[in-house]
């Protein structure tokens, strides 16, 4: 007797745009969302799945496709998660597993190379920041520099909510990209 579960795949595709900032990089994770799927991974036919879209920078513009079925924006379910994840910072650049909106906490794993308060992050809702010891106390002196360590971080990651309804028991694929703007080639 053949195997009749149904099983689903994320896919995540990322297009050549115009980054204007090559400094920064534009991401998008997919993931299922816990909370409204309560917790479970595998879904019958014509059963709601709901899917987290974390697009990086918040304010992206990107497209979603489904190759089988249909998926729908679920905004009364847009959202954002609270994280806490230790974080190496190497010269004066770390990443977090989802783009940063709101910088909760953080603190130095070990000896920090400076007070705590000195420490300025750029964030700006991307993934990837950078982690200056800035002027202003003895212990710095008077110039910014780039620092190296671990960190413990919390912080919200937002998202978008989609709903996605497949008729038949069938693996998808969903595909998520930035779209294209202007004249960009």
């Amino acid at each position: 007797m053949a195997d009749s579960r149904a099983s689903a795949t994320l896919t995540v595709e990322i297009v050549a745009s115009c980054v204007t900032d090559t400094a920064r990089a534009h991401s998008i994770q997919l993931e299922l969302d816990d909370d409204l799927n309560g917790g479970n991974t595998c879904f019958t036919p014509n059963t709601p799945v709901y899917i987290m879209l974390f697009p990086s920078p918040y304010s992206l513009d990107f497209s979603v496709d489904i190759s089988y079925g249909t998926i729908e924006s679920n905004q009364a379910d847009d959202g954002f998660v609270r994280y806490t994840e230790y974080v190496t910072i190497s010269d004066g650049e770390g990443s977090s597993s989802k783009p940063i909106h709101t910088l909760e906490s953080y603190e130095w794993i070990g000896r920090a190379p400076c007070p705590i308060s000195q420490l300025q992050f750029d964030t700006s809702g991307y993934k990837f920041f950078k982690c200056n010891v800035c002027s202003g106390s003895p212990e710095c002196g008077d110039s910014c520099e780039v620092v190296n360590g671990v960190l413990k971080i919390t912080y919200l990651s937002l998202f978008k909510s989609y709903v996605i309804n497949v008729p038949a028991a069938e693996t998808v694929v969903i595909t998520a990209y930035e779209d294209l703007s202007g004249d960009c080639t």
